[in-house]
């Protein structure tokens, strides 16, 4: 129960917005209730999702969709790695560890980053799985809801929705980093990052990533005794 209450709040709003706009955006790509749910639930990454629906817009061949939503989730390995040790002991069944980190995305990585330690360690497995589970249930239904219940989102009301999770997963890095490092490569990826977008919007966000990690490096070097 405990993750469960943990689970609940802005971060969850703010998420269940995000997922409403999502599923406009599925709507509109011609992608059935069934299909979206089987994103949401087993994809679950929005970012993967987007890129699917955009994939599948665009008639690409399920090769280059694979290699898009694969690409798009490499991100959340860091996540992973620094994430699990948290949750594990000794104990922890292998099985436990997978099943956890197949639904490691930024709102419950962060969730687990804060709270975590407040749980006692042979309990934060089944903590975590309580968050995750609240999550992905919360976000069916409001999947489930939005497909059924609207004939369409407006244009600008997607957008909106669909930029509060940006907009969220920024303050939330921002926060929850614990060295200075990690402020550096976000400062870095938010000023290259548009820049290139200017001259090419292809290369923006590989840019971005580069600028940020070698920044991010960088600084954790220079600040070695």
């Amino acid at each position: 129960m405990r993750g469960v209450r943990d689970a609940l709040g802005v971060p969850l709003l703010v998420l269940m917005a995000t997922f409403a706009g999502f599923v406009g955006l599925a709507r509109d790509a011609g992608i059935g209730l069934g299909h979206t749910l089987y994103m949401v639930a087993f994809i679950w990454a929005l970012p993967a999702q987007v890129v699917l629906v955009a994939q599948i817009s665009a008639g690409a061949s399920l090769l280059a969709a694979t290699v898009a939503v694969t690409l798009s989730s490499v991100r959340l390995m860091p996540m992973v790695v620094a994430l699990l040790p948290e949750l594990r002991t000794p104990q922890t069944r292998r099985r436990s560890l997978y099943l956890v980190a197949g639904y490691i995305a930024v709102t419950s990585w962060v969730i687990g980053m804060t709270r975590a330690r407040e749980i006692p360690r042979r309990s934060r497995i089944a903590w975590f799985a309580g968050v995750e589970t609240t999550l992905v249930a919360a976000n069916l239904g409001v999947a489930t809801a939005v497909h059924l219940l609207a004939a369409g989102l407006p244009p600008l009301v997607s957008g909106l929705l669909a930029f509060l999770m940006p907009t969220y997963f920024l303050a939330s890095l921002w926060t929850t980093a614990r060295e200075n490092a990690s402020r550096l490569a976000l400062a870095a990826g938010l000023t290259v990052g548009p820049a290139v977008h200017w001259w090419s919007a292809e290369f923006d966000l590989i840019a971005a990533g580069l600028a940020g990690g070698v920044a991010g490096f960088l600084s954790l070097r220079a600040a070695r005794p």
